[in-house]
């Protein structure tokens, strides 16, 4: 999953990886964020919301940014700014 991402960006308190951003991004029109991940302790303290602008500051900001969000975390990205679409549409894994 890292190696086939071209945009990641991680949150630390030392040794301890405690978030994570990646991405897919052309770095000019579009970045699909395929993690946005805080570690439960670690939660509540805006590091998510830090990532996704440092996602947003390498990427670009003319690029429009998509996220599938997780059922439990959906009320979460509304919070900080993002805006849900309903167009969007998927094709399930094969495995």
């Amino acid at each position: 999953m890292l190696e086939g991402a071209n945009l990641t960006i991680s949150a630390w308190e030392g040794e301890i990886l405690v978030g994570i951003g990646r991405a897919l991004t052309d770095f000019s029109y579009s970045c699909y964020v395929s993690d946005l991940a805080v570690a439960a302790e670690y939660q509540k303290r805006g590091i998510a919301q830090e990532l996704l602008r440092r996602l947003q500051s390498a990427a670009g900001e003319e690029c429009v940014f998509f996220l599938h969000a997780a059922p439990n975390a959906a009320a979460y990205y509304p919070r900080i700014g993002m805006l849900p679409w309903s167009d969007c549409f998927h094709l399930p894994r094969k495995r």
